[in-house]
């Protein structure tokens, strides 16, 4: 049975009828002055982003939800729910004042689900939204096709009489239209552009010619500005080759600030971007700029350099998106998802930019998970802005200079959960030697968690030591590090200066260790040398642990394999948080046992091992 099943529950219900019984009748609590706000749903695939508004600061927040066909609702962590009372920022003003903001996680695709927020057990807002399908409705009006013996002067409406060149496809492309392309090579010496827009039930679908062997090659020559440019909505590229740009190989836009939204691209190899530029973080892989709303990336391959010479590190994140405050409707942007990809090499994996604005990155309701990142210069993946019910879990990240980064987070919440990560090494980048496996800080003070997560941080061969969480700049405050298995060869924690703004800084059911005897947790300057002191001196892991957990708990944590061996006492030691390891839907996600596994992986584990180092 797990814990708190039912002979718990009647145990803590015969307490309270004694206590009720012996307790002198008080007056009734006066009514509560709360006054119903707005409930806000936005959903993707697995989750469902909630922002619940209120008149004054609730002593009590409980979140619900349910599918529409279930009679019994899911409770939710309280702790999981942002109750934000504050007016502004570090960074500014804060667009989210007097709101509940949550995100609920382990949810089925294109499924519809009640969800319930109530304030102070009174003021009870309720919503329903459905969760997207992982598939776009297949255009239905027409065939544009495209060989490489075909001619532009040809009308492409036919497969004996193709266009050439994916340019003149583009141009007569219209909704509905699904444009075809032949297995070959295509070298465009100027920038494809699609712009014409599609809409929610007749998408522009750009593919491989069906029933065709062989691969579609659509390349640059190395100097054009971008390859392919997405420049309307409701548009879709997937199964081609695309690779050799001067800068960004395929870019996704909305200037001039047009309000474009929904590109999809899935299960297209994507290489060598930025040939040309001596240092451009933005000439990505993919990037998708200008305030973009709605970009999905999924099943993709990335690698910096695939057929031109050069390092897999180096300039130009494989995936980044742009978004910042300006614009002609702000509230426009983000709700990006990136979901299982491959990406190996770059200077981010995963990356944002506009980090320093409150509307900034990768804003509101984007959710990043289950890609493999590797050989990047910096963050594998960053989460840095206003990261408003953005997530990202179940990614593995080795071989790079850091993890993932939270440097800043104006706005908030930001979700790190059952992430794996290891071989953390410093490649040579312009930042110097700087190993870390969580970067916070930079005057920010909007929530962050770290749940599940699973961190190997040990330096090899002279490499210099590093934290696995560490405030980069000053400035920092709310964050919780939950259920998390870290090792480290410097500090676990190094936090200095820290900004108020009400909030909490709670670590609790972790495994801390480090391999440096003169550094275990650095808190707001105070310098703890174990764990015993660190609980004293801060009243945080009432139930943590310190233990060397590449030697007694995981199977292979050298080669990347952070499961725990059946012997560990890790196994069914963490608590149970509703809407992480319960109350979900995600089997991988529900703990089996008696409680949840400290760390990412929960016993016992059959899937599969993470991907090895590339040679």
């Amino acid at each position: 049975m797990r814990k708190g099943g039912l002979g718990t529950v009647r145990l803590l219900a015969g307490a309270a009828l004694v206590l009720l019984a012996l307790a002198p009748i008080l007056p009734a609590a006066p009514a509560s002055a709360q006054v119903p706000g707005t409930l806000t749903l936005d959903a993707n695939f697995h989750t469902i982003s909630v922002v619940a508004s209120f008149s004054q600061a609730p002593a009590t927040t409980t979140l619900e939800y349910r599918r529409i066909s279930d009679s019994t609702w899911r409770s939710y962590d309280s702790r999981l729910i942002y109750v934000d009372t504050r007016a502004s920022t570090p960074r500014g003003t804060n667009w989210t004042a007097n709101t509940a903001k949550a995100k609920i996680f382990g949810l089925s695709p294109n499924i519809t689900y009640d969800v319930r927020i109530t304030f102070d057990g009174t003021s009870v807002l309720t919503g329903q939204i459905t969760t997207l399908d992982t598939t776009p409705p297949e255009p239905s009006l027409r065939t544009v096709y495209v060989a490489t013996d075909g001619n532009d002067a040809n009308n492409g409406l036919a497969p004996e009489t193709p266009k050439l060149t994916i340019n003149a496809a583009f141009a007569m492309a219209q909704a509905g239209d699904r444009i075809w392309i032949k297995p070959g090579t295509y070298v465009l010496t100027s920038q494809a552009v699609l712009g014409a827009n599609g809409t929610a039930d007749n998408w522009i679908r750009v593919t491989k010619w069906e029933g065709e062997a062989g691969n579609v090659i659509i390349e640059g020559n190395g100097l054009i500005n971008g390859v392919i440019l997405l420049y309307g909505s409701y548009q879709r590229l997937d199964h081609l080759t695309i690779r050799k740009a001067g800068n960004e190989v395929v870019g996704v836009t909305s200037y001039p600030f047009g309000l474009k939204s929904w590109r999809w691209l899935d299960n297209n190899t994507i290489t060598d971007w930025d040939i040309e530029s001596p240092f451009g973080d933005a000439y990505a892989g993919i990037y998708a700029s200008g305030n973009s709303e709605r970009t999905i990336i999924v099943d993709n391959y990335l690698k910096r350099r695939d057929v031109v010479a050069g390092n897999q590190n180096g300039t130009g994140h494989a995936i980044c998106v742009k978004q910042e405050t300006g614009g002609t409707d702000p509230t426009f942007g983000g709700r990006h998802i990136v979901w299982h990809n491959t990406v190996i090499g770059g200077s981010d994996g995963i990356s944002d930019m506009g980090e320093g604005d409150v509307r900034g990155g990768w804003y509101r309701n984007s959710d990043i998970y289950e890609n493999n990142i590797s050989w990047v210069w910096d963050n594998g993946i960053q989460f840095d802005g206003a990261a408003m019910n953005v997530a990202a879990w179940d990614n593995v990240i080795h071989s790079s200079m850091s993890a993932i980064s939270l440097d800043p987070i104006t706005i908030g919440p930001a979700y790190s959960i059952r992430n794996q990560s290891y071989d953390l090494r410093d490649l040579g980048g312009p930042w110097g030697a700087g190993r870390v496996g969580y970067k916070a800080g930079n005057s920010s003070n909007g929530m962050w968690y770290l749940i599940h997560e699973s961190q190997y941080l040990q330096a090899e061969g002279g490499v210099t030591p590093g934290n696995n969480v560490a405030q980069e700049n000053s400035g920092l405050a709310s964050f919780m590090i939950l259920n998390s298995a870290l090792m480290s060869d410097r500090y676990v924690i190094e936090t200095t200066s820290m900004v108020g703004n009400g909030g909490i800084a709670v670590t609790d059911y972790n495994v801390m260790y480090t391999t440096d005897s003169a550094k275990f947790v650095q808190w707001w300057y105070t310098r703890y040398l174990n764990l015993g002191a660190y609980k004293a001196g801060t009243g945080n892991e009432a139930n943590g642990w310190s233990r060397n957990m590449a030697s007694l708990d995981w199977v292979n944590a050298a080669n990347g394999d952070l499961r725990l061996v059946q012997s560990s006492p890790l196994i069914d030691a963490a608590a149970v948080i509703d809407g992480i390891n319960n109350n979900v839907e995600d089997d991988t996600w529900n703990y089996s046992g008696f409680a949840p596994d400290i760390g990412a992986v929960e016993s016992p584990f059959t899937g599969p091992v993470p991907t090895p180092t590339p040679t």
